[in-house]
This record gives structure tokens, C-alpha cells and sequence, in this order.
């Protein structure tokens, strides 16, 4: 044995340097298992995955919407898009791609004409739901219900047909 080794007697545990000691006891704490890291590169990989599962499903619907937005606000386009799509999915030559968006804008006139028929009994509607709701809201609650009723009216309810092209047009 060398001068510099510390002599341990007999029934004490040796101690190592660089080990941490428990206070009380004086024991020597074993160093912290690693065998529950995987667990957790799991778990952070699936919040991972959810989190992007969640922002994609978001892009997704935000998109649906913006179609479904611009389809409602501007009639007139459905013709050409639609004719568009069916050329792609059908793969029509371009005698029959013309033929397909022909019909399918003389049939949009006609689908025009159906909803300025019926756009005023709509309006009548859905000016019998704000009024209704507000019948039953408390005064302060009426200002803010004619003010979020307003601000989605025109995205939930659009003028049908030509009365939302007049609209848009400044007429």
C-alpha cells in the first residue's frame, strides 16, 4: 500500500473521490440510471408527429375553406374551374374540354337566375335570425351580437348570384 491510498477499516465502504455521498447516511449514491431515455425520445417524437399532424390539419382546412369562400363569392368562376378539373380528372381532348365548359356556363346562367329568385327569401331568413337573437340578448349583448352576426354574415350567408356580383361591383 502505498502513502497517498486511504485505509479503509474494516466493515466502512470505501470512498471514491468524484461520488456523491448521501448526507445523512454518508452512503454512496449510485449514478442516475439512463435506462427510461428512450421512453422519452419516444414521447418527444410523437408530440413531434401531433404537432405536426395538427399544424398540417390546419393548412388543410384553412385551404378547403378559402375554396369553399371563393366559390360562394364568386359564382361566376365555377363554370371555368369546374371544366377545368373534369378536363384534368377525365382527361377530355380539347374538342371535348369546350363542349364541357359551354354546358357547364349556360347551365351557370341558368343556376344564376334560380338563386336572384330566391336570394330575397335567404335575406328575409337570416334577417329573422338576427333579429330573433337579438330579441333575447340583453342590451349589451345586442351590440356585440349585431356586430359578430355582421362580420359573418357575408362569409356563412352570401348574397346568392347576381346580387353579390352587383354588390362587389359598387352598385
Amino acid at each position: 500500500m502505498s502513502d497517498n491510498e486511504p485505509v479503509v477499516e474494516s466493515g466502512e465502504t470505501p470512498s471514491v473521490p468524484d461520488t456523491p455521498t448521501a448526507p445523512e447516511t454518508g452512503a454512496v449514491v449510485p449514478p442516475p440510471r439512463r435506462g427510461r431515455r428512450w421512453l422519452v425520445n419516444i414521447l418527444l417524437g410523437l408530440l413531434i408527429f401531433v404537432c405536426g399532424a395538427v399544424t398540417g390539419g390546419g393548412v388543410v382546412a384553412r385551404a378547403a375553406w378559402n375554396r369553399v369562400s371563393t366559390a360562394l363569392h364568386y359564382p361566376e368562376q365555377i363554370p371555368d374551374r369546374a371544366a377545368q378539373h373534369l378536363t384534368r380528372v377525365l382527361r377530355l381532348d380539347k374538342n371535348q374540354s369546350a363542349e364541357v365548359k359551354a354546358i357547364l356556363q349556360r347551365h351557370a346562367k341558368t343556376v344564376a337566375e334560380v338563386r336572384r329568385e330566391i336570394a330575397p327569401k335567404i335575406d328575409t331568413e337570416v334577417q329573422a335570425i338576427r333579429d330573433e337573437v337579438s330579441a333575447v340578448l340583453r342590451p349589451d349583448q345586442v351590440k356585440r351580437w349585431i356586430r359578430i352576426f355582421d362580420d359573418l354574415r357575408p362569409k356563412v350567408f352570401p348574397s346568392s348570384g347576381g346580387a353579390m356580383i352587383l354588390r362587389r361591383q359598387g352598385r
